[in-house]
């Protein structure tokens, strides 16, 4: 049966705004945050109660780009990481971006890279096989995918998932989308979760993502948005309908 929960606003935009900038009084007051919501407690008692069982078991987070995947993954691994150590580990299929060497390889690649980020410029067959790996390897170290923002290309191997880990967060867009390769994937997870941030709000949240981190104009950061990045988050919310939680604000 699909649940619903509350979750608040990015809290990342929200301390910001009270003037919270520097990286490390961000993380310490984010964390904090997540502290007093009961949507983020439920979810590290999920995730408590999943590590009991010793078989190894993936949780999908899923959600709008500017939803807060990212730093809701970041907080539960915090946590856990304390109680559960090497037995949790949460990655991003970010890593499975194609590289700008693949992209320009391609006849089309002016294209794919005015749409990079959408499900076809990632290497769906590789995220999902690395799922496969994690379920059907056990006994073995495995490496797994990052993502470089400096370089704007992966990094292979840049996280290590040791034959401790039995508890899988994996985050990003099209965890639970069923075409260009991921399907194979989207069936190896145990648990669906959506950061269910409205449309309207994830699109402003990621405007303001887009001028602080590009030190974009606001009418360039729209501009951007609508030719690439709602595109995508309208591929990401037709996943929604398979999702077993629902995380709502």
């Amino acid at each position: 049966m699909r649940r619903t929960a509350i979750v608040s606003s990015d809290p990342v935009l929200t301390l910001r705004s009270h003037g919270i900038n520097n990286e490390s009084s961000m993380s310490n007051d984010i964390f904090a945050y997540y502290d007093q919501h009961p949507d983020a407690q439920t979810a590290l008692a999920k995730l408590r109660q999943r590590a009991i069982n010793q078989q190894r078991q993936i949780i999908g987070l899923a959600g709008l780009p500017g939803s807060g995947k990212s730093t809701l993954a970041a907080y539960l691994k915090h946590k856990l990481s304390r109680e559960l150590g090497e037995r949790i580990q949460t990655v991003s299929m970010d890593g499975f971006h194609l590289s700008k060497a693949q992209l320009n390889a391609q006849p089309n690649a002016t294209e794919l890279f005015a749409r990079r980020g959408a499900p076809w410029t990632f290497d769906g067959q590789a995220f999902s096989q690395a799922l496969i790996e994690f379920k059907t390897k056990p006994n073995q170290a495995l490496g797994w995918p990052d993502f470089d923002h400096a370089k704007g290309d992966p990094e292979p191997d840049a996280i290590r998932i040791t034959p401790a880990t039995s508890l899988l967060l994996v985050e990003g867009l099209y965890v639970f989308h069923d075409q260009h390769g991921f399907d194979l994937g989207a069936h190896q997870l145990d648990e669906k979760w959506f950061l269910d941030v409205p449309f309207s709000e994830a699109m402003s949240r990621l405007c303001l993502r887009h001028q602080q981190a590009w030190n974009m104009s606001k009418t360039d950061a729209r501009a951007w948005i609508a030719k690439n990045d709602q595109l995508n988050a309208e591929i990401t919310q037709a996943t929604r309908q398979h999702a077993d939680w629902l995380i709502t604000p």
